[in-house]
């Protein structure tokens, strides 16, 4: 294949000439190989099971290993391979080209000279592989780790009425004595092996022209994701095709653009926070005996080796029923045990055909209906275009349960609760604007049939925040999109800061709480404030959720996020203080009442490590610190939590702002363009990004530098 031109604006931004599809996605990864070689190369590794091979066996990597081999990415890499339609097939060819030419053109990153390390440039099974495993890891994993944290709370002698109230209706007809005899262990690629990959969620939405000053839709999104890495997850870029064009953010190592817009159509999704995974209770009593009685589990066992660099191989063992795989590594497993199954690990080339096809669309019927195919990945989409339509959609597939299950908990194998479908396509949830608005923040939708799709929804501080800033105002433009991304206004706070100040004895806390507009901004005094309050109450909670083993997981997990609706939900309802465990929450925060407090600029803090050579002094490979803005509740999302010990901060990753009556959007990014810590564009718009500043992406102009 001939390579296209590529360009430079004034910005640095890379751009890609292409004659058609299939030369515009070898420009991407032309781009990918060249400027973000080690991200690419990580990420194919991650989609063979290698990292611990390839790179180094640090716990993390061996874990990623494990998880990858639990779901076989490897097997369902290579039928997904078999199953690519013709121009699927061309088109990711393309990008797997395009990268090997990058790569070659770039030479090998620094970072794997000084580890001695070699990993084999991408091919078109990795790619799928990796896209797999991006659909599984910080999503269903989340949901997975979150729904094992409420049967490990049930061990550690939580109250189980008041998990039921937390967590009500989903734990309906939930028979949690049964957890107390289920054989239960801390194993490699299971939910309980210690990996988390978190997220914090996403922000989209979207106006119709009859709230904008142009008269066309005005389209925003700011996927949360982690922030505090170098270089930064997402790599943005331009397109430039005979009839069309392509700007967004891409991820490096996978085709696509994940947030952006063509000449017609805006897109992004927003984590669907879908119950798509499930835990059955197998009872595998004298399993020998008993494999030809058919009220039994069938055991399907697989053999998966780690390899391990400079170590030892690991060898681990996956034993597969009708209802998932066993939570066990081992050649041999106990009677009763925990099964898990993943509802999206089906129709990989669908997925990835849809994800590369996006681009193409010229409506927003068109996004529908490709985005309906993919079916991994869990996501609420934003969709606009230039006529005028603005839509929400829902993509994934998520199982139908039979009775009043909800999947939030385990049931036995032989109960005749079960998965007797997928929700999928046409049944998923989909909404024309109302009021002129639509928008998505991780909230709650329902099938087609009124049936709830999640457990785990965010609490709706950020999504009702967002419409009614939108429905506002009549007459909306780029800097009011702008304005509700920099938003640090939190509902959770304006919620709960009556009940907190009810129960405060005066001292700094209480008079700082008063004072306070509820805004998570860097000079705020009352931010610190109510997260003190806050945090508080929280470990008050372990009196009645678990001891020790919830003031650990507050502390090393990323459940204060995922059980956030569920918390708040007690503290908001005024019969809990003055209950008993009211009674003790009041215990528990007066005795913060006299902390000192500090603006949230310097309690909030955070650094950018780099991805493999994070924490070396004066490297120059991390940047910051940097004060971290917004909270778990506010639109422009700050949060920090520090599972296995380490920090992972969730903030918006990537920010883009379109009006379709022009051909631009305004974007935001915490980094740069090259992977290099040694080039000028590794930190090139970090100053930007704190500073709340946007730049100007257009489509590619002919009098721009050329690469070559």
């Amino acid at each position: 294949m001939r390579q296209p031109r590529i360009t430079y604006d004034s910005f640095g931004t890379p751009a890609v000439w292409a004659e058609n599809i299939s030369q515009a996605y070898f420009g991407i990864g032309f781009l990918h190989g060249f400027h973000r070689a080690l991200q690419t190369l990580i990420l194919a590794s991650a989609g063979r099971g290698e990292l611990a091979r390839r790179l180094i066996a640090r716990k993390e990597l061996v874990a990623i290993d494990a998880i990858a081999a639990r779901l076989n990415i490897v097997d369902r890499a290579a039928k997904a391979q078999a199953e690519l339609s013709t121009s699927a097939c061309d088109w990711l060819s393309a990008y797997v080209d395009g990268v090997g030419a990058g790569l070659a053109r770039a030479g090998k990153p620094f970072e794997l000279k000084v580890l001695l390390a070699k990993i084999q440039p991408p091919n078109t099974a990795s790619v799928l592989g990796a896209s797999m495993l991006a659909a599984y890891l910080g999503l269903a994993e989340g949901q997975e780790r979150m729904e094992r944290a409420i049967i490990d709370a049930v061990r550690a002698g939580a109250d189980i009425a008041l998990l039921e109230a937390m967590f009500h209706p989903h734990l309906l007809g939930w028979q949690p004595e049964q957890y107390h005899d289920v054989n239960i262990s801390n194993v490699l690629g299971f939910a309980s092996g210690g990996l988390c990959v978190a997220t914090g969620g996403s922000n989209a939405w979207a106006v119709s022209g009859k709230r904008s000053v142009s008269g066309k839709p005005l389209f925003a999104a700011d996927p949360h994701l982690q922030v505090n890495q170098m270089p930064s997850l997402f790599f943005e870029l331009r397109v430039k095709l005979p009839n069309d064009y392509w700007l967004g953010a891409t991820i490096p190592g996978l085709p696509g653009i994940a947030v952006g817009r063509n000449k017609n159509v805006a897109w992004s999704g927003t984590f669907g926070v879908a119950d798509n995974v499930d835990f059955t209770i197998e009872d595998l009593t004298d399993l020998g005996a008993k494999r030809g009685n058919n009220n039994y589990a069938t055991v399907l066992t697989r053999h998966a080796k780690i390899h391990r660099r400079w170590r030892r191989d690991l060898h681990l063992y996956f034993h597969e029923t009708d209802h998932g795989i066993i939570e066990s590594n081992s050649k041999h497993i106990a009677n009763r045990m925990l099964a898990t199954r993943w509802a999206g690990g089906e129709n990989l080339a669908n997925a990835i055909t849809a994800y590369m096809a996006l681009p193409l669309a010229t409506n927003v019927n068109d996004a529908e209906k490709t985005i309906r195919q993919a079916t991994t990945f869990s996501l609420h989409y934003i969709l606009a275009d230039r006529s005028g339509e603005v839509l929400y959609c829902q993509a994934g597939r998520i199982p139908k349960r039979s009775g009043q299950w909800s999947g939030l908990y385990p049931v036995e194998a032989t109960s005749k609760q079960k998965w007797i479908g997928y929700y999928q396509g046409e049944t998923l949830p989909r909404c024309w604007a109302q009021k002129g608005v639509i928008a998505s923040a991780n909230e709650a939708r329902l099938a087609s049939d009124g049936t709830t799709l999640s457990t785990f929804a965010q609490p709706d501080y950020r999504f009702l925040r967002i419409e009614s800033f939108l429905i506002a105002r009549e007459n909306h433009d780029v800097n009011s999109m702008k304005e509700l991304q920099l938003d640090v206004f939190s509902r959770q706070a304006q919620l709960l800061q009556p009940f907190f100040i009810s129960i405060l004895p005066d001292g700094p806390i209480h008079d700082a709480l008063i004072k306070w507009d509820f805004c998570y901004d860097g000079k705020s005094f009352g931010a610190h404030a109510f997260e003190l309050t806050y945090q508080a109450a929280q470990i008050a909670l372990a009196v009645e959720l678990g001891g020790d083993w919830f003031v650990n997981m507050l502390a090393h997990s990323e459940l204060a996020l995922w059980w956030c609706n569920a918390i708040d939900r007690i503290f908001a309802q005024p019969n809990t203080w003055q209950t008993e465990l009211g009674e003790k929450l009041r215990a528990a925060i007066g005795k913060i009442a006299q902390r000192e407090i500090q603006p949230l600029a310097l309690t909030q803090r955070f650094t950018m490590n780099h991805m493999v050579f994070g924490g070396i002094p004066l490297s120059g490979f991390d940047k910051g610190p940097f004060a971290l803005p917004g909270s778990r509740a506010t639109v422009c999302q700050g949060t920090i939590t520090y599972p296995g010990n380490n920090q992972i901060v969730i903030a918006p990753a990537y920010r883009f702002v379109c009006d379709l009556n022009e051909d631009a959007a305004q974007t935001c990014l915490p980094g740069g363009i090259e992977g290099s810590r040694f080039s000028d564009s590794y930190d090139r718009w970090l100053d930007d990004y704190f500073a709340g500043t946007y730049h100007r992406l257009e489509p590619p102009r002919d009098d721009e530098e050329a690469l070559y």
